[in-house]
């Protein structure tokens, strides 16, 4: 039996749509970008993921990669893979770092996905993080991980 006044439907209906339009209003983060050798840290939430956290941080903490290949050959594939992402934009492209914005397929929220080219230790870091809400439910980290994956399929073409 319908209860008057009560509409699930159209209740549904007008939070998708604040949802939506969250998503599409979220501003570029202050905080981005490459300070003193480091990317920003995460926040407490758990819908950020940086290689460079504690390790001991394992909700926060992914695991930097390697590289022993020229810089200007690892931004070449790093262009190419980024470019092959589905809903990936580069938004900044340095010499040692990038701002990429990653739409989430269903409610198009957009996450920032960072990487330093650290070429003292000659490591490839990252950090992905949602622009709002608490939970990404595991998108950023693999987001990171499929990155790296590709990536290193194309490092290893190199080497051999």
């Amino acid at each position: 039996m319908k209860q008057p006044g009560r509409s699930p439907p159209l209740a549904l209906f007008l939070a998708l749509c604040f949802v939506l339009l969250i998503g599409c209003m979220s501003s570029r983060p202050h905080n981005l970008g490459v300070k003193n050798g480091s990317l920003a840290a995460c926040p407490e939430t758990p819908n950020c993921v940086c290689s460079q956290c504690p390790r001991e941080d394992s909700e926060h903490f992914i695991t930097p990669l390697s590289y022993s290949i020229p810089e200007e050959s690892l931004r070449v594939l790093i262009t190419e893979v980024l470019e092959e992402m589905a809903r990936t934009k580069i938004v900044t492209a340095t010499d040692n770092y990038y701002h990429v914005e990653s739409t989430t397929l269903l409610l198009r929220f957009v996450d920032d996905f960072e990487l330093y080219i650290d070429s003292r230790e000659n490591t490839l870091h990252f950090r992905s993080a949602s622009r709002i809400g608490r939970s990404d439910f595991g998108t950023n980290r693999k987001r990171v991980e499929n990155f790296k994956q590709m990536l290193s399929a194309r490092l290893n073409e190199k080497n051999s």
